[in-house]
């Protein structure tokens, strides 16, 4: 379901000079963007494969459920985890359900979504057309200790827990529904978006 590898202190030293540079704001966090001449720095990273929409993002809170498919191309998300304001284990749930498309999914947390991305739904995942692989059940055990927002918000999921360790790579499918697990403070991590599938994005180092 995903892939890690532990990185040297210079990779996190490059993405931290990015973000002194001018952030773009949205409804949903801080953004810097990296091009494709900027991500070729990361050479652990399939860099045949980037897609042009990667980013730096900084959040104050957990990340609702969603996927990456910003492009039709994107397959794939290597997330870098750059620094966190309090001193707590932070993880992100990824969900073993997907859907072929981008997709947020904000329920009853968010009633005006008009400054929020495109395919962004009022509804959970389990009610959404096209969300794949749904159990009918209530969300597994494993993954309640972890869960930012109510239980019933997640019906119909299941998965397992990843890592957000500093100092590691990590590699998904964009298409799997995902969240941050608990957070009390903000977090900063960079996210690369490839074409090529998750278990050929990261080259070991």
């Amino acid at each position: 379901m995903f892939n890690s590898i532990k990185i040297d202190k210079k990779y996190i030293d490059i993405l931290q000079e990015k973000i002194k540079e001018d952030p773009i704001h949205t409804a949903s966090g801080t953004l810097w963007i990296m091009d494709k001449d900027f991500c070729k720095q990361f050479d652990f990273i399939n860099s045949d494969a980037f897609v042009d929409c990667s980013n730096i993002f900084k959040i104050n809170n957990s990340y609702k459920p969603h996927t990456d498919v910003f492009m039709p191309e994107v397959q794939t998300n290597v997330l870098i985890p750059l620094a966190k304001e309090n001193n707590e284990d932070l993880s992100m749930i990824l969900f073993d359900q997907s859907i072929q498309d981008r997709g947020t999914w904000v329920w009853d947390s968010v009633k005006d979504i008009s400054k929020y991305p495109p395919k962004t739904h009022l509804t959970r995942p389990c009610e959404t057309e096209g969300v794949e692989g749904l159990t009918g059940k209530p969300v597994e055990e494993n993954l309640k200790p972890y869960l930012p927002y109510g239980e019933e918000y997640f019906h119909g999921l299941s998965g397992k827990v990843m890592p957000w360790e500093i100092g590691s790579a990590y590699s998904f499918s964009a298409r799997q529904i995902h969240c941050s697990g608990k957070q009390s403070g903000w977090k900063i991590g960079a996210s690369f978006r490839l074409s090529c599938p998750w278990n050929e994005a990261l080259y070991p180092i």
